[in-house]
Parts: C-alpha cells; structure tokens; sequence
C-alpha cells in the first residue's frame, strides 16, 4: 500500500487536486453542443483513463456518441471508471483501511436494496447496482438468492432480515429503503465513532441530519402519518426528531424552518425547504444540503496531516462526479444551459 503515514497521503493527494474539474471546465461542457463533446472535455481531464496512460482517441462514441445516448461507450461508464480510480487511488493511499469504509458501505446497502426490490418484481436491473462498495455486487446477489449472510457484517445481514419482515408486512418497497437505510447509517455511525476522530464523526452526523430532513418533507408531502415518520427518521443525528414529529402536519414549513433557524442547517432549510414549498421539488435543498458537506469536508484542508485531508478529497472528487453527471444528464436530455447551472454543487477548484 506504499508509504503507510498521513503526510504522505496528503502529499499524493495536493499533486492531484490541481487536475479536478474547475468551473470553466464545467462551462465548456455545459456550453458543448452534444453529451459526446461534454463527455470529450472529461477525457482531456484524464477521465477514462489510468494515470501515466495516454490520453484516449476517438470520436464522441467512446463516450455516449454524437446523441450521448450511452449504451456500452456512455458517459456512465466513464463515470464509473473515474470513480474506480478514485477509490482505488484513496484505498492505496491511506493508512487505515477502515476510513474508506465508513463512507463505502453504504453502497453495499444500495445494491441490497436494488436486488431485494428486483427479486420482488421480477425485473432485476443490474444497471442500477454500483461498483463502489466493499462487496463485489455478485456475491451480495448470490447471498440474497441463497438467503445465507454469513459472509456479510452482522449488521447488514440484520438489516436485511429486518427489511425482508418489514415488506412482507407492508406490501410496500419503501419499507425496503426505510430499514436498509437505518441499517446502513448506523453501521457508517458506529465505524465512525470506532475510528475516534471527531471530524469523520461530524460529517456522519450531518449526513444523517440531511437524510432526516429530506426524509421529512418527503413524508410530509406524501402525507404520511407521525408513525410512518418515527419509523423513517434515522438514529444518531443532531436534530432533535420531536422538531420533525411535531411539525409533520403543519400547513406550510414555515415553522419547521424556523425550529431550525440557529441549528447549522438553519440557511440551507430557509432557503431550499422554501424552494420546495413553492415549486414541489427538492431539488434546491439537495443541491444546498451537498453544498453544506462539502463546505464541511473541504475546511479540513487547513488542518495538519491526518485522515480528513483523505476524506475531504473523497467528498469534494464525488462532488465534482455528481457535477459530471449533472451536466451530461441535461446535455442528453436537452435541458437548457441555465437549468444545467442551477442544480450544480459547488466546486473545490
């Protein structure tokens, strides 16, 4: 694994963080006329290819074609390579293997939920599995059909149990996301706290505190009731659940928001929960929300040489992905320019 000290990790790390997309790449790709020429202005940032590897030939087909339809050259495979190269990258890097986990086992988590809800309908989609966990997709597919969790954490493996007797109760697939998820942040929590670092222990939490109050207004408009909403709320964040319970059946958000004006997440509700209340969609909290972590993430920066300097890149190189996929999203689907530009997170660069 090379150099086993921090110091070195943050060395490796300041050499690459030059080479992330800036906004006036995200402009060029914005400003491109098709996804295949968005998709160009990745590969020239060495997207699609190893470090030291030369810079990949061809025309717009080997990243989505001239339309960005995808298919087997499509944006999401590129994508996905650059997040392989990331995780492969911080995985030689850092000292401790357990870092990477805590914020990686939650996509182990998404694929359970992606087979069990497979398995039910009988239409699997192994598209919408991810390549990012700790678990190779297959073998976790091969532990769901044969019903044996031996291998699994104890705590995924209860977790399955759990959302199995949920469904089968239910007759519901969200039963499925509410139990995985509680599982899957309270596995991420209790590494967190295992690890002992106050940081990693504070961008847990915060992304619980998020998922809570996404959580909320998503209940809140399905008008769900008090019960459903105290099963969904995950355990171990900062807000108090009481402050969601007890505005569940408000007219309007308003008091929410304002229970939550002097907590740290007081801005991104006024202004994102408000968004919502008036156009229907939570977009403008998510992109606020992702906003917020990664504001989070990236003051660690200025600390010395530790395992923040590691995660902060992790947080800021998925934001740039999740930009990435933005961008080529709307280039595939015709949205125009400014739309594009409204739902990006912020940029590190």
């Amino acid at each position: 694994m090379g150099n086993q000290s921090y110091a070195y990790a943050m060395g490796r790390i300041r050499a690459v963080e030059g080479k992330m997309l800036g906004r006036a790449q995200l402009e060029r790709m914005i400003e491109a006329k098709t996804a295949g020429e968005a998709a160009r202005v990745l590969r020239e940032s060495g997207y699609g290819r190893q470090s030291g590897e030369p810079e990949l030939s061809g025309g717009e087909g080997a990243a989505g074609g001239g339309s960005g339809s995808g298919g087997d050259g499509g944006y999401e495979r590129l994508l996905d390579e650059e997040n392989g190269k990331l995780i492969g990258f911080l995985g030689e890097i850092s000292p401790e293997p357990m870092l990477l986990n805590i914020f990686l086992r939650k996509n182990d988590y998404h694929n359970l939920k992606v087979l069990m809800k497979g398995e039910l309908s009988g239409h699997p989609d192994d598209s919408l599995l991810s390549r990012s966990g700790l678990i190779p997709p297959q073998k976790l597919a091969a532990c769901a059909r044969e019903r044996s969790f031996r291998d699994l954490p104890k705590a995924m493996a209860d977790g399955y149990e759990e959302a199995a007797r949920a469904y089968s109760k239910a007759l519901d697939p969200q039963a499925i996301d509410i139990k995985l998820d509680r599982a899957a942040y309270a596995q991420m929590l209790a590494e967190a706290r295992e690890f002992g670092n106050p940081f990693l222990l504070g961008l847990v939490v915060i992304y619980i505190d998020i998922a809570n109050i996404g959580a909320f207004v998503r209940i809140k408009a399905m008008k769900k009731s008090r019960d459903f909403l105290r099963g969904a709320l995950l355990e171990g964040g900062r807000l108090d659940r009481a402050v969601f319970e007890r505005h569940l059946s408000d007219a309007t958000v308003e008091g929410f928001v304002a229970a939550l004006q002097f907590t740290p997440y007081g801005a991104i509700c006024e202004e994102g929960l408000k968004a919502w209340q008036a156009t229907g969609t939570i977009t403008a909290f998510e992109r606020l929300a992702d906003d917020f972590a990664l504001a989070y993430a990236g003051a660690a920066r200025l600390r010395p040489a530790g395992p923040e300097t590691i995660v902060a890149y992790l947080v800021a190189k998925q934001a740039e992905l999740k930009n990435a996929r933005i961008v080529l999203v709307g280039k595939t689907n015709a949205i125009p320019g400014d739309t594009i530009r409204e739902r990006l997170r912020r940029s590190s660069v």
